[in-house]
């Protein structure tokens, strides 16, 4: 359904309100092309074009041709017929504009420009990590997240950041820190002269929240075991086997410095505590 309204006499413009514009355009588009092949503007045909501009006010759609305009301008594509190409994705939500279709015909032009406006939501804050929030974060990784979420706060921190992103960046910028340390046995061993012929080496994992992993190197004297040094390594996530056998290579070189040089070390099957005895 269409309706006409006259155009001023100064105006060569002729605005069309209508709900239907599929059979407005299909009727338009037929004179067009009857007007090509008529006789008389074959000279013109290559001039010829069929212009539109049309002007979209959802606010003033009603009734049922709201429900098919919204239709027609968020229309589904055709699945393809493979099925392997389907993405079976859901389409995005469309609601009702309560608006109508506006078009202006230009009747002496050949060119057409449609338009249409898109009021967006509200922008989005911003909840990105900056590089000073990153620095304060590397000057305090000997504080536990939630702390320093605290303190970050109390200086203005956006409440817009959660605690977990401040977690993700105290795992990712904080380093395995590590502590070794021998024991008075190992004096005593070593004033002794005491023939240290095997080592073993183990850890503990997974037996606390925090991630601490304890090693003990232990020496076999007379089918007795005396611990003779620890090392106590803190693994916040970045410590993977590169790193945790890095760790140790520098642990077991600095006993090797201390002139412990035994004949065999005793291992399970972890893959950084072989490697490192293997390098060393």
């Amino acid at each position: 359904m269409e309706n006409f309204i006259e155009n001023d006499a100064d105006n060569d413009q002729i605005i069309v309100e209508f709900h239907d514009f599929y059979d407005f355009f299909a009727h338009n588009y037929n004179l067009f092309e009857c007007a090509i092949h008529d006789k008389d503007e074959q000279e013109n045909s290559e001039n010829l074009e069929f212009k539109v501009s049309c002007i979209v006010d959802v606010d003033t759609l009603k009734e049922i041709s709201r429900i098919k305009l919204v239709d027609c301008l968020g229309e589904k594509q055709k699945k393809n017929p493979d099925i392997n190409k389907h993405r079976d994705r859901q389409s995005m939500r469309h609601f009702s504009c309560n608006g109508c279709v506006k078009i202006t015909i230009y009747e002496n032009s050949t060119l057409s420009k449609i338009e249409t406006k898109h009021i967006l939501h509200s922008i989005r804050p911003d909840t990105s990590i900056s590089q000073n929030i990153k620095t304060f974060i590397l000057e305090n990784t000997d504080l536990l997240p939630r702390e320093i979420y605290k303190r970050l706060v109390e200086r203005g921190l956006n409440t817009n950041i959660r605690q977990k992103q401040i977690h993700f960046w105290w795992v990712e910028l904080e380093s395995p820190k590590a502590f070794g340390f021998l024991t008075k046995l190992w004096n005593i061993l070593q004033n002794s002269h005491f023939s240290i012929d095997e080592i073993g080496i183990d850890a503990t994992y997974n037996t606390n929240n925090l991630k601490f992993e304890l090693y003990v190197i232990q020496a076999e004297i007379d089918g007795v075991g005396f611990p003779m040094a620890y090392l106590f390594l803190e693994n916040n996530g970045n410590c993977g086997n590169g790193v945790r056998t890095g760790v140790i290579i520098d642990f077991l070189a600095q006993l090797k410095i201390c002139e412990l040089e035994p004949n065999f070390l005793i291992t399970d099957k972890d893959f950084a505590q072989i490697s490192a005895a293997c390098f060393v």
